[in-house]
């Protein structure tokens, strides 16, 4: 097995279940009752960390996946990038 094609792989086991732990980071304290709700600063700065080394790591996977990785590989990157860059647009605006 070729190297990249390892990479590419390890990428995605590390990567997708530290992407959907994050997912699960929220940016408000108490979200569930409208007169608590504030706004989490600890958990949006973890989130912010978190998800831009995400966007590093899945554009790296990203281009060792266009050299030798297959076309659900790079769907897979393409679809992680995207979530990653929309999560990371919203941890910024808030």
């Amino acid at each position: 097995m070729n190297a990249t094609k390892v990479m590419t792989v390890l990428i995605l086991i590390l990567g997708v279940p530290v992407l959907i732990w994050g997912l699960m980071i929220s940016p408000y304290a108490f979200a569930w009752d409208p007169l608590l709700k504030q706004r989490n600063d600890e958990g949006i700065f973890i989130a912010r960390v978190l998800f831009s080394s995400l966007l590093v790591l899945f554009a790296c996977g990203l281009f060792l996946a266009r050299k030798g990785g297959g076309y659900w590989v790079k769907a897979v990157y393409i679809g992680a990038l995207v979530v990653a860059v929309f999560k990371l647009l919203e941890m910024v605006s808030l």
